[in-house]
């Protein structure tokens, strides 16, 4: 039984502070990656390098048994954070301009590592292995694959991944099974005219005018490619072209991303993007090229699982509260591939902190810190619910050596 005193709510905030006035954006997590070992060296605890600002630890039990993973993502945004949450000024804020943690990562680093400082301390009465995977790069899906060839080794049972959530109150977790998060395709596009001057535009090919037919053309994928009982959507949140009012420009650059809950859905809506990019190029004369053209699978939650991990939350005194499916997307979704797993939010909403319902990637984002501790509550509540599960799953299992 976890004896709530072992979490340090001060230490907690301590460590999600300096994260959040720290933050490395996606491959440039170099201070939240010397935190987490500084951190594991402190307890004792093992740990490997996964890439290079990953780190796996290894909290391994004194009795054999089950290998549970629990993961946490560790970059930020390349956003400039505002001074104030939706009604006051922050606890903490980005000391460096043009990036900031406004989707909680500091937030699951600091709670990962409250995990790991209540587990530790009792590891010789754990039976099985506690792997705690810090994530590199989840907001550009690059440190994914890496940390999953590391955990294979181990062969985990299952697996636990937890995000902050604004839009629920402090205090609760949500919990849902099947479909939690939508799977994306991010797309970036870069498109080559000929430059010449506005004055003759016929001796030029317009690679601005181009593009944004290209977008206007996009913004009907949902509308007329997809069934309309279908959950998807597609954005364009960049555009970049020309250099000079007076000139055509030879090139232009867009960016955006699709959201889907049905893998089916998402290739349509690969195929409507490549037609409609070449179909437009065509038209215009333009070339174009394909940046990035990045699928990510939707999240599931195992029934099994997520089962297990609301017993564990409401024995751990937390209100649980059903989830339903959100359009983001998450990398924990390729953890399925190792073992079966489910995925939480944690309420960071409180009114009268400013924080409830702040939006996601936007400079007002913050979070109530007393969620920090039910975070790591939760999280350490169903890693002991998890081990003992799979640990006695694995006694009642036939002998097949």
């Amino acid at each position: 039984m976890l004896d709530p005193a072992a979490i340090n709510k001060d230490d907690l905030i301590q460590m999600r502070r300096f994260l959040h006035e720290n933050p490395g954006v996606s491959r440039q997590e170099q201070e939240a990656s010397e935190l987490v070992m500084a951190q594991l060296q402190a307890q004792d605890v093992p740990f490997t390098r996964v890439g290079p600002y990953g780190v796996l630890g290894i909290i391994e039990g004194g009795s054999p048994g089950p290998s549970i993973f629990l993961r946490a993502d560790m970059d930020a945004l390349p956003i400039t954070e505002s001074q104030v949450n939706l009604s006051q000024k922050k606890t903490a804020v980005s000391k460096k301009e043009g990036a900031a943690h406004l989707c909680g990562h500091d937030a699951h680093t600091a709670i990962l590592l409250g995990v790991m400082k209540v587990l530790a301390p009792m590891r010789e009465k754990l039976k099985g292995t506690v792997l705690l995977a810090f994530e590199q790069d989840e907001e550009t899906g690059s440190g994914v694959k890496p940390m999953i060839e590391a955990l294979k080794p181990y062969n985990p049972s299952t697996g636990w991944g937890l995000h902050v959530n604004s839009f629920i109150e402090t205090g609760t977790i949500s919990l849902l099974s099947g479909p939690s998060l939508a799977g994306g395709i991010y797309l970036e596009v870069e498109v080559y005219g000929e430059s010449g001057h506005g004055s003759t535009p016929h001796l030029a090919k317009d690679a601005l005018l181009c593009a944004a037919n290209m977008v206007t053309a996009l913004s009907n994928v949902t509308a007329r490619d997809i069934a309309p009982d279908a959950s998807a959507v597609l954005s364009i949140g960049t555009f970049q072209s020309g250099d000079a009012f007076n000139a055509i420009a030879d090139k232009a650059h867009f960016a955006g991303s699709s959201r889907y809950f049905d893998e089916e859905v998402g290739q349509q809506m690969d195929v409507s993007i490549r037609r409609i990019v070449e179909s437009v190029s065509s038209m215009f004369g333009c070339r174009y090229s394909f940046i990035g053209l990045v699928h990510r699978k939707p999240t599931f939650n195992d029934p099994l699982v997520t089962d297990l991990a609301r017993k564990a939350v409401s024995g751990a005194g937390i209100r649980l509260v059903e989830g339903r499916p959100l359009t983001a997307s998450e990398t924990f979704a390729y953890y399925e591939e190792l073992c079966p797993t489910t995925f939480a939010f944690l309420g960071t909403g409180k009114a009268d902190k400013g924080t409830l319902n702040a939006p996601f990637h936007n400079p007002v984002f913050d979070i109530d810190e007393d969620a920090l501790e039910v975070g790591v509550r939760g999280t350490c509540a169903v890693a002991l619910e998890l081990l003992e599960y799979y640990a006695g799953d694995r006694l009642n299992q036939p002998d097949q050596t």
